[in-house]
């Protein structure tokens, strides 16, 4: 036997019901008389409690993009250096090739709490734009993107790996 569960927009959080209606087995659309509910007054929702700041994987530095088109089996080299991140916000320069059409420009960044990293990047003819996940690591970020040059869209993929100093 199905139930569906109809619950009450919540005036008071104290006062929680809910009714019933059951449904035979020949058919779920069928319905049947409402079935009455015991209700516990004074019963209160539980409390959430403190919510924690978020933290954000670090991003500052250089990376090395691989960039693929969508129409073309010929990858594209491209870098990215953010030189400046604080919480969610970072700040750099990119030249990802047919993302930013072939330009480097200056630009913003945003970093999820969830690991994910997006941009716009907004230039003289074009508008390019990223959706990305950092790596559990945050040496890698991988994405799709999308870039619109004179009213021709191009998309496709790509990864970039954060170039680490060696010691």
């Amino acid at each position: 036997m199905f139930s569906r569960y109809d619950v009450e927009g919540l005036e008071d959080r104290r006062l929680l019901s809910a009714a019933a209606w059951a449904y035979g087995a020949e058919s779920i659309f069928d319905e049947s008389p409402a079935v009455e509910m015991p209700v516990r007054s004074g019963v209160a929702a539980p409390s959430v409690g403190a919510v924690k700041a978020a933290k954000y994987a670090d991003v500052t530095g250089t990376w090395k993009a691989t960039i693929k088109i969508a129409t073309s089996k010929t990858p594209v080299a491209g870098t990215m250096t953010i030189t400046s991140q604080k919480g969610a916000g970072a700040v750099g320069t990119f030249a990802l090739g047919p993302i930013t059409a072939g330009a480097k420009l200056a630009s913003t960044a945003i970093v999820g709490a969830g690991r994910t990293f997006s941009a716009v990047l907004n230039g003289k003819g074009y508008y390019g734009s990223i959706s990305a996940t950092i790596s559990g690591n945050g040496n890698q970020i991988v994405g799709r993107w999308s870039c619109n040059v004179g009213g021709k869209w191009q998309t496709g993929t790509f990864v970039m790996d954060k170039v680490v100093a060696k010691r």
